[in-house]
């Protein structure tokens, strides 16, 4: 089965790979809270996509266009941050869900909110999406 090149890059050159990314990580937790799958599957896809958002892609994006303003890169700063912060706390909640519901929550408020700043403001549409799916394990744990 040949795949075809075209479609493979213009999939890669529209950035929708952490979008997939970010829907399997919501995916894979669900079933992880179900039970249908082992613990370690969700905890090791999700500590690397966080390490992809926070350092990776923001090291990345800061490289890549050296001329943004100063909004810019807070705004990359803070979504990265978070989505770290929602995907660790996930992880960290399925193994601790008694001690870690109150961080889980406040880092879902913090999600939720920063999504529709960027969503109201037409800062970033594709950051808002990424916010807004994120913030499902959070409403649905919290």
């Amino acid at each position: 089965m040949k795949i075809n090149n075209q479609i493979l890059s213009n999939f890669m050159n529209k950035k929708k790979l952490p979008f997939v990314f970010v829907v399997v990580a919501v995916l894979l937790f669900f079933f992880t809270y179900q039970k249908c799958m082992p613990l370690i599957f969700y905890t090791l896809f999700a500590g690397v996509l966080a390490v992809y958002f926070w350092p990776v892609k923001m090291i990345l994006e800061l490289v890549k266009d050296k001329k943004r303003g100063f909004k810019n890169i807070a705004v990359s700063i803070v979504s990265n941050w978070l989505y770290n912060a929602v995907l660790c706390l996930s992880a960290l909640w399925l193994y601790y869900p008694d001690s870690l519901q109150m961080p889980f929550a406040i880092a879902g408020l913090a999600n939720a909110v920063t999504g529709l700043v960027y969503y109201f403001f037409s800062i970033d549409d594709e950051r808002a999406i990424y916010h807004f799916i994120l913030n499902i394990p959070c409403a649905a744990l919290c």
